[in-house]
């Protein structure tokens, strides 16, 4: 029964089971497994942007620390335990570490998908004859996806000669509308960082609460959010202000002193 494997959806993080803590050492690493990046992708921790390729993932010691229940100390020493054992491998950014998960393609390609269904049948010992009607059906449902794709690729382009004009005028109409559109500030549970602050939020931020060290409070509330998963935010913008305000209000004796003092370079 050793053959194959079975699949673990990234959703299983919000099961309660999941959220137990103080997490054992296994539990780490599977956590560890589900926050790796499937596929290649830009991560933007504050304004430091990384590039993480699949079965990579950007996290700090505080974040893991405060999501397995553990001590820094202890989170240290099981990084390293696990690169001692040739499991992962790290590198250090400003206090950010990148894990990269070591053989993460030989287990998690696709290719794997057919071998592991192969593995699964073989050990349940069932026909032959219902395990190639098993692949068959896969590759034909990868084909249709590829016939679907191009389909519609044909029918853009032939949509786009025919009319040029339609198009050009609802470009200028979502040209208009496209200033209205910004991207609501949110909260990776998984990785604890902060998504879709911009440099305009940053600014206002720092001018209205200058007492306040961004950066710091940040790293707390998200710290707080991920150890109290029952009180997400529907609007975690409004949620900083109030945090902001709060820490202004517990700082204020130091405004005058620590006024525009503050990084714009801040990790979380």
């Amino acid at each position: 029964m050793n053959k194959g494997y079975i699949k673990l959806h990234r959703k299983l993080i919000d099961s309660l089971l999941y959220q137990e803590k103080p997490f054992t050492r296994f539990h780490a690493w599977i956590d560890i497994l589900l926050n790796a990046n499937h596929t290649k992708k830009d991560v933007l921790m504050g304004y430091k942007l990384f590039s993480c390729d699949s079965g990579e993932q950007m996290r700090s010691l505080n974040t893991m620390a405060t999501v397995w229940g553990w001590s820094k100390t202890k989170v240290q020493s099981y990084i390293n335990l696990l690169v001692k054992l040739n499991q992962i491998t790290t590198e250090k950014d400003q206090g950010i570490t990148k894990i990269k998960v070591i053989n993460w393609e030989l287990y998690q390609g696709s290719v794997n998908d057919e071998k592991t269904m192969v593995d699964q049948e073989e050990d349940s010992c069932l026909p032959k004859k219902r395990l190639t009607k098993n692949i068959i059906y896969k590759n034909n449902i990868l084909s249709n996806k590829k016939s679907i794709a191009n389909n519609k690729s044909t029918s853009a382009d032939t949509n786009t000669n025919n009319n040029l004009s339609s198009s050009t005028s609802e470009s200028a109409s979502a040209s208009h509308k496209s200033p209205g559109l910004e991207m609501k500030v949110s909260l990776d549970f998984s990785s604890g960082q902060w998504l879709n602050i911009s440099e305009k939020d940053f600014q206002l931020w720092s001018g209205a609460y200058p007492a306040v060290n961004l950066q710091v409070e940040l790293q707390r509330a998200a710290a707080w959010l991920i150890a109290n998963p029952k009180n997400r935010k529907s609007n975690y913008k409004r949620f900083l202000t109030n945090w902001f305000s709060r820490a202004q209000d517990r700082a204020r004796p130091a405004v005058e002193t620590t006024s525009n003092q503050y990084s714009t370079n801040f990790d979380v």
